[in-house]
């Protein structure tokens, strides 16, 4: 069926703007401290059960995207593109893609060539007017722009649809009663009006001469607060990035090798900069862009005759929508025309179900590809780094292969390594300058007795072996090594306990009708504060006991105080606007339907969280951290 479509040309399509990158939901996988494993190998960059999701593959998926969102949104992707998070994210939709297909090859869950050919004629990029195929060559130029094979795309879709057909299999049996609707509507549509007093721990004053006996009393009564946490001491070698740069040499030939194998990283887009005058559909339409028209016709600048009669949000600007954005607003049939036009051209006049509009081309760019020179810094630093990691990872596994059991200083000490030394640490703190994150100290703390060694952790420095030699086990502190908190603590207790008497003499000035100096710096009053059943009290946070007391008492209630991580709250409610089933019956079915696919979601959610657990998802953050580090 596919094939035959192909072979259907027809005249050629528009070109629309699609969307050929989604994914269900998205879930964080434990991604670890950066733990490695001895046979970790730089081609695999996550296993799936005994699937492994392969760094090449990765590679490919993470271009597609990073070209994709930078055609669609230009430079306004960079920041997105450079942060060490969208690797992981890219690589979070390739793992749960994998776990749901394989579930569903479990299941007997396919895709037919039919299903396929129905989903590429549901984008309008690939229809003519009449509905029927644009054509084999149209259909292979458009998946070009975006840097696609067919079969990358169509396996994609058949992807999609298999995915799809497994969500609708498992929530099959997933429905919502009407009194479940019901409370739903209730906590989308009330609300109520409040006012409140906060007295705020840190602003209320307190006695500033605290003894030393009130701070032992203190710290007797307390003990269980105070306890001096566990501590390793460890030693480790450091496999630094930094030393085994100097060793990496590329030649002119590497680099020219690396651009003509990745060329379509160095193609730029064709870029149309436009400007568009746009009358919204009215009696009065046709008539304002046909004068317009006129204007532009005797010789006016378009860019004043947009500020004159556009009414789009780019009106004030002369219509300028430069290279990008125009691509998420305008109309099919705006952006055929805008594809036939030439630079410093004029479209006619074009009707939509918008409206009319008038489209001036002022700048077309060729799309072109980078030259060698332009990017040649790039490549060697980016195959730099790489090579860095490769010879990093190599020299720090077999370190750790070789190590065993042994001594780490004196098996250092053979191999000519340096060995460092880190004393007392706790689960929490970490290494300057090699580091920061923690991840060694995590590592170490998972090691079950003294002469236990890790798997090689990877930091920002390199990757590091550490081997521990000692243990103290956590204790109850003694005064004299705790002071310092101890007095903290005293002093929060102070000011805690003060913050509640003051809120119970406000309330009392409430009830009594006294007034309230609210210009008092402990003393934070609104009086008119919205609040929804998400429990949020704007100025102060979630408070789930504040939402359910408002919603229960009578109007013109006063509480009593509420204890608030930044002191004590009391409310009054001033209105309330509560619903009727009366007024869920007008909406019952969007609710319904609403709430439905919102079980289905946070069932899909939880059952793809098992699924991962149970396929055993592992990730070699290794040659991640090579994808978030960004050199190229």
């Amino acid at each position: 069926m596919l094939k035959s479509m192909r072979k259907n040309l027809k005249s050629l399509s528009i070109f629309l703007w699609i969307v050929i990158f989604s994914f269900v939901f998205f879930i964080f996988v434990d991604w670890g401290a950066g733990r490695l494993g001895p046979n970790v190998n730089m081609d695999t960059i996550a296993w799936v059960k005994k699937h492994r999701i392969l760094t090449a593959d990765f590679k490919r998926t993470l271009l597609e995207r990073e070209d994709y969102i930078k055609r669609v949104q230009g430079e306004k992707a960079r920041a997105y593109l450079n942060s060490p998070q969208f690797p992981q994210m890219v690589l979070q939709q390739m793992i749960q893609e994998t776990v749901l297909i394989m579930k569903a090859e479990e299941l007997g869950i396919k895709a037919t060539d039919e299903e396929v050919r129905e989903k590429i004629l549901g984008y309008p990029v690939f229809k003519n007017r009449d509905g029927s195929f644009v054509g084999y060559e149209r259909y292979k130029q458009t998946l070009a722009y975006f840097h696609m094979t067919i079969p990358q795309f169509e396996n994609s879709l058949r992807k999609g649809i298999i995915i799809e057909k497994l969500k609708k299999f498992l929530t099959a049996g997933i429905t919502a009663t009407p009194e479940e609707a019901f409370q739903e509507y209730k906590n989308d549509k009330e609300s109520a009006k409040i006012a409140y007093y906060l007295i705020k721990f840190n602003e209320v004053p307190i006695k500033t001469d605290i003894n030393e006996s009130e701070l032992k009393k203190y710290f007797n009564e307390h003990k269980s607060d105070f306890k001096i946490p566990e501590k390793r001491t460890f030693k480790y070698v450091l496999f630094s990035t930094d030393e085994y740069k100097k060793k990496v040499n590329l030649s002119e030939s590497d680099l020219r090798k690396y651009y003509d194998e990745n060329i379509d990283r160095f193609k730029i887009p064709e870029k149309r900069f436009i400007k568009r005058i746009f009358i919204k559909k009215s009696d009065s339409a046709e008539s304002k862009i046909d004068e317009a028209l006129k204007e532009l016709k005797s010789g006016k600048d378009f860019s004043e005759v947009a500020k004159k009669y556009s009414e789009d949000k780019k009106a004030k600007n002369g219509g300028d929508w430069g290279a990008f954005e125009w691509r998420y607003f305008v109309t099919p049939e705006e952006k055929s025309e805008i594809e036939k036009l030439s630079e410093n051209s004029v479209s006619p006049v074009i009707k939509s179900d918008k409206g009319f509009s008038i489209i001036f081309l002022y700048k077309l760019e060729p799309a072109k590809v980078s030259t060698f020179d332009e990017v040649k810094d790039r490549i060697k630093s980016y195959l730099s780094y790489q090579k860095t990691q490769e010879l990093v990872l190599k020299d720090a596994q077999n370190f750790y292969k070789k190590l065993g059991k042994k001594d780490i200083e004196k098996f250092a000490k053979k191999k000519g390594y340096k060995v460092r030394e880190a004393k007392d640490f706790t689960k929490t703190d970490s290494i300057p300058d090699v580091d920061p994150s923690g991840a060694v100290a995590k590592s170490v703390f998972q090691l079950k007795k003294v002469g236990d060694t890790t798997e090689p952790v990877f930091t920002f420095k390199g990757a590091v072996v550490a081997q521990l030699k000692k243990i103290t086990k956590e204790r109850q502190a003694k005064y004299d090594e705790v002071d310092d908190k101890v007095k903290e603590a005293y002093i929060n207790f102070l000011k805690k306990e003060a913050a509640k008497k003051i809120a119970e003499q406000i309330l009392s000035k409430i009830k009594s009708g006294q007034e309230i100096d609210t210009t008092l710096p402990y003393i934070k009053y609104k009086d008119s504060v919205t609040l929804r059943h998400n429990a949020y009290v704007n100025g102060v946070g979630y408070l789930k006991s504040v939402e359910r007391y408002v919603f229960k008492a009578p109007v013109n209630s006063i509480s009593t105080p509420f204890y608030t991580e930044s002191g004590y709250l009391i409310v009054k409610v001033l209105e309330k606007d509560l619903k009727t089933k009366a007024d869920f019956e007008k909406e019952k079915d969007a609710v319904m339907k609403k709430l439905i696919e919102t079980k289905k979601n946070s069932f899909l959610l939880s059952y793809l969280q098992k699924l991962m657990e149970e396929y055993k998802v592992k990730i070699n953050n290794y040659v991640l951290e090579t994808f978030t580090k960004k050199g190229q």
